[in-house]
């Protein structure tokens, strides 16, 4: 009986198995059916634009099986008939669902680029960067929008340059700060201010109406005085390594350290800002340079030192100096001059990538060591600064990148230099606004 048993055993595992596989099956069979069917209505509805049952049926099919494929199906239906409100949350719920599935990221930052919105692409293009996933559209659309900006509706009388975090920026009649992302943090409170540098401080100048004295002062990015002395100045220059330069009341210039105390025992017609323990100072009518102990460099005087916003003469090891009338010529920190070439015009460099210098009507760009960088010129031109230069053709301000290939189209009155968050200002209708680049702004 033991024997006939065991011999029984094994056809009816055979049987058991057959029969789970056929519930297996059928199961299977019966959800695709139903997945497949509430896809066709989905589609019946959608063909008449019958929304809401659409998406319920498309919904109903996807609690039966997800399949990213219809998410994008679905993305394709909103973005046709023009519903960007419900594709954009269509898209993010795919996207959350799959984080790391590059058709996800496709379509979510498709919606954002039909609402032109790019401060939203470029977040979609980070997080996949960041997820280190990737898309033929994802590459495409990023070189497509790379130099997409707008402009921000805050207006200026005037404006300084960005440094330390910070630009000065003067509404009617007075100065503050902004900050590097175009917002102010320091009220329009002073009559004359520098730049915030390294050591955290800007120097500060207030007029007074009433007692029509003025005082010069440093504050702190907060706001607060912070480096004062009973002394009267007329104005203070920026502090660079300890040193500061500053105008007395008769309107001579001397050089100071941070505790106020006078160094070198001279004064000055003027006095430049202090870089790598450079400076150019004015007597009479002739200019030369000074080091950091006031001693005098290179033995040489000229008619003219080129400076820049910040009052700094040297910028990336070079100077521009004039020997003759209306000529300057590059030199470097030893005096010496680079190449052979003089020019009507020159600005300093700001970075190290080229600076520009002017022959006759043209500008154009050169590198440190004065080679051309190419054949093209322009009415005007800036410096290259985090990679981008202001350029001038036609009557307007536009921009170049490294190749000189023109990125945002020549249509201002004038324009600035981007910092590391890409701001920069342009002018419209007299008054300076700031213009983001979305991409730089994200550290793109």
């Amino acid at each position: 009986m033991m024997k006939k048993y065991r011999a029984f055993v094994p056809f009816v595992l055979i049987a058991v198995m057959l029969l789970s596989w056929y519930m297996m099956y059928d199961n299977y069979s019966g959800k695709e059916a139903k997945f497949n069917n509430y896809i066709k209505i989905a589609r019946q509805k959608a063909d008449v634009k019958i929304t809401s049952a659409a998406i319920e049926n498309y919904r109903a099919a996807l609690l039966i099986k997800d399949d990213p494929d219809i998410y994008v199906e679905v993305a394709k239906y909103y973005a046709k008939i023009g519903d960007s409100r419900n594709n954009i949350k269509w898209c993010q719920e795919f996207l959350n669902k799959y984080p790391k599935n590059a058709k996800a990221y496709d379509c979510l930052l498709k919606a954002y680029m039909n609402d032109k919105n790019y401060d939203s692409c470029f977040d979609v293009l980070s997080t996949a960067k960041r997820k280190k996933v990737t898309s033929k559209y994802m590459e495409e659309t990023y070189q497509k929008i790379k130099y997409e900006y707008t402009v921000l509706f805050s207006t200026y009388e005037e404006v300084g340059s960005f440094s330390g975090g910070a630009c000065a920026v003067k509404g009617k009649t007075r100065w503050g700060f902004i900050n590097e992302s175009g917002t102010k943090f320091i009220n329009m409170n002073y009559t004359e201010v520098g730049s915030f540098t390294g050591s955290g401080y800007a120097p500060v100048t207030v007029y007074d109406e009433n007692t029509k004295n003025s005082e010069a002062y440093f504050i702190n990015k907060k706001g607060q005085r912070v480096l004062a002395t009973k002394e009267k100045y007329l104005s203070f220059g920026l502090i660079v390594d300890g040193i500061l330069s500053a105008k007395q009341q008769n309107g001579k210039y001397v050089y100071l350290n941070e505790n106020f105390e006078k160094l070198f025992n001279e004064e000055y017609d003027f006095a430049s800002t202090f870089n790598s323990g450079i400076a150019a100072v004015k007597k009479g009518n002739k200019w030369f340079f000074i080091d950091s102990k006031g001693k005098k460099l290179f033995d040489q005087e000229y008619l003219d030192v080129k400076l820049d916003e910040k009052l700094i003469c040297f910028r990336n090891e070079r100077a521009f100096v004039s020997a003759s009338v209306g000529k300057y010529m590059m030199i470097d920190t030893k005096g010496n001059q680079v190449g052979t070439e003089q020019y009507d015009d020159a600005r300093l460099f700001l970075s190290e990538l080229e600076t520009v210098v002017k022959k006759g009507n043209q500008w154009f760009f050169i590198d440190k060591n004065g080679k051309n960088k190419s054949d093209e010129t322009y009415e005007d031109a800036r410096p290259y600064k985090n990679q981008l230069a202001a350029v001038k053709m036609n009557g307007h301000w536009g921009y170049v990148d490294t190749s000189e290939k023109i990125v945002i189209q020549p249509e201002f009155d004038d324009a600035g230099d981007f910092n590391t968050r890409g701001l920069c200002f342009i002018k419209q209708s007299s008054v300076w606004k700031p213009l983001r680049i979305y991409s730089l702004s994200k550290g793109m």
